[in-house]
């Protein structure tokens, strides 16, 4: 028995052939632990670990990487990128570059900030809605036809949280819009005769 574990031993060491590690739970060793094979983690441990991560559950993958998202303006000055969290699920990354600072969000660059808009003065517009900034339940037309909408169910849920702003949200059962106006008029797109609300 102990020829054949000698023989083993020698065949997997002239193959160069290494057992399978099942887990890396034991993490990286201080060098001064490397020869303490009786160490109870030592089977599930490694000396080195560079762009990888350990599980929980044992095994290791890849760590993320990152994505070009856009370039310097100038690609001689320096620059430098920094994190900012305003809550726990909003959060950016600023550049600061010379005389210069860009917003990233959700992959992108932040072009546009939230604020009024108008739209009166454009042709064709049928309705363009913005919320109203004291109670946030009225949505108010900027176009020249004033078809304000009041909101019926929770405020709270029918908007969602895009890139720039609020946009609206609704599950068609317990929420919706009212309007009192009387020249609101949509096509229903058969036989385009309109119908109102």
């Amino acid at each position: 028995m102990r020829i054949f574990a000698i023989i083993l031993l020698l065949c997997t060491t002239a193959l160069a052939v290494s057992p399978t590690l099942e887990s890396f739970n034991g993490g990286q060793v201080s060098p001064l632990m490397e020869s303490r094979v009786s160490f109870p983690k030592y089977s599930s441990s490694l000396r080195t670990l560079e762009n990888m991560l350990v599980t929980v559950q044992g095994p290791v993958e890849r760590r993320p990487g990152t994505k070009f998202i856009a370039s310097q303006r100038s690609s001689s000055a320096a620059g430098r990128i920094t994190g900012f969290e305003r809550s726990a699920d909003d959060s950016y990354i600023l550049l600061f570059e010379d005389q210069f600072l860009r917003f990233f969000t959700d992959g992108g660059q932040i072009l546009e900030g939230v604020g009024t808009s108008d739209v009166s003065s454009l042709d064709n517009v049928i309705s363009a809605w913005q919320f109203e900034e004291t109670t946030g339940s009225v949505l108010l037309d900027n176009s020249v036809a004033n078809n304000n909408f009041v909101f019926s169910g929770d405020i709270n849920s029918q908007t969602a949280e895009g890139k720039v702003g609020n946009s609206i949200d609704f599950d068609a059962q317990y929420s919706g819009l009212n309007t009192q106006s009387s020249n609101f008029v949509f096509s229903d797109g058969s036989d385009d005769t309109p119908f109102s609300i």
